[in-house]
């Protein structure tokens, strides 16, 4: 744990704001959100018209901020293989989303795909 007490409750805000993207884009999402990769229905309103994958940008942003303050060479490698995942996972549902939706392709150009 950091020493820097204005460091580490800076970190603790900025894992508070990364979890509320998260939750912001699971609100958003609602009968969309899907733990398998799935296409229910296109939502590009709420924290979508910032960034392509907000509940992804969340969870990394978060994981990093709690490798930050517990800071290892394991949480660090845990953190790399944590992120690599969710922009695989991204990338597949990105794939599927075009598939099903056409205007996704649209959507994507003129959208970030991560923070």
């Amino acid at each position: 744990m950091t020493g820097n007490p204005p460091l580490f409750y800076g970190l603790l805000w900025g894992m508070t704001a990364a979890t509320g993207l998260t939750v912001w884009g699971m609100w958003t999402l609602r009968r969309s959100f899907s733990i398998t990769v799935e296409a229910r229905q296109l939502v590009t309103s709420g924290p979508y018209r910032l960034v392509r994958h907000p509940i992804y940008s969340g969870e990394i942003l978060a994981a990093a901020t709690v490798a930050a303050i517990r800071f290892s060479g394991v949480n660090l490698a845990i953190l790399l293989i944590f992120a690599a995942l969710q922009l695989w996972r991204s990338r597949l549902e990105e794939g599927k989303l075009s598939s099903v939706f056409p205007q996704y392709r649209d959507f994507a150009e003129r959208s970030r795909w991560f923070w």
